[in-house]
């Protein structure tokens, strides 16, 4: 039986810092994956009203249309834009995805993991050990090395959120929703090998709002 001493308690405070501030990260990056994927849906409908009347193509600028010296940002036919705003698949949904799997990565491996390693007395990072986070680790691999597909060595090996190799890692809700149960139960199984105890009820990201929500039932928009 493990010792659960007051050096523990005090390891257990510290280390929850870390986790909260982790979920708080994983809390804001779902907030921009809802507004993005909320605001495509009526900006796709939108485009397809503009090509009801015909427009063919859109053109961001900065300057006036006549003006020779307007520095042009982007141009895309009307059919384009429809596609690549499609949910889920299509390729600005595709690289929001992907941007919430390469952001997670990077505030694990470059703030969470070496906290964490800090606070457990650990010689280093890398002796953090956790499924969920090496998969997410291997997609944002494929992401970056693999011109987004998966294979390469990396997210058609994954343990949870599996790919076959050469798949498009095309990162869905249904995944995100995958990826931040897997992560909760992660961190309660960290807090109960270190303190005997676990540090999440549920999977709220949310947690302030979930303890207050109790007595306070709200809508969620989902």
């Amino acid at each position: 039986m493990k010792d659960y001493s007051m050096e523990t308690n005090d390891k257990k405070t510290e280390l929850k810092k870390i986790t909260d501030r982790f979920v708080s990260q994983l809390h804001d990056l779902y907030g921009v994956y809802f507004d993005f994927a909320r605001g495509l849906a009526l900006y796709h409908e939108k485009l397809k009203a503009l090509q009801q009347q015909k427009v063919p193509r859109i053109i961001v600028a900065k300057g006036a249309p006549d003006n020779p010296d307007t520095i042009i940002r982007h141009s895309a036919s009307i059919q384009e834009m429809i596609d690549r705003t499609a949910q889920q698949e299509g390729a600005s949904a595709v690289k929001i995805g992907q941007f919430i799997i390469v952001t997670i990565a990077g505030n694990w491996e470059e703030d969470i993991r070496p906290k964490i390693a800090s606070v457990l007395g650990f010689s280093g990072k890398d002796e953090v050990k956790s499924d969920i986070m090496r998969d997410i680790n291997q997609i944002r691999h494929g992401i970056l090395k693999n011109k987004g597909r998966a294979g390469d060595g990396n997210a058609a090996t994954n343990k949870i959120i599996k790919f076959k190799e050469n798949d498009n890692l095309i990162i869905t809700e249904e995944i995100l929703d995958l990826i931040f149960e897997e992560i909760f139960k992660y961190l309660n199984n960290l807090f109960f090998e270190q303190t005997g105890s676990i540090a999440y009820e549920d999977g709220s990201l949310d947690q302030k709002l979930k303890a207050w929500q109790k007595s306070t039932p709200q809508h969620v928009i989902r």
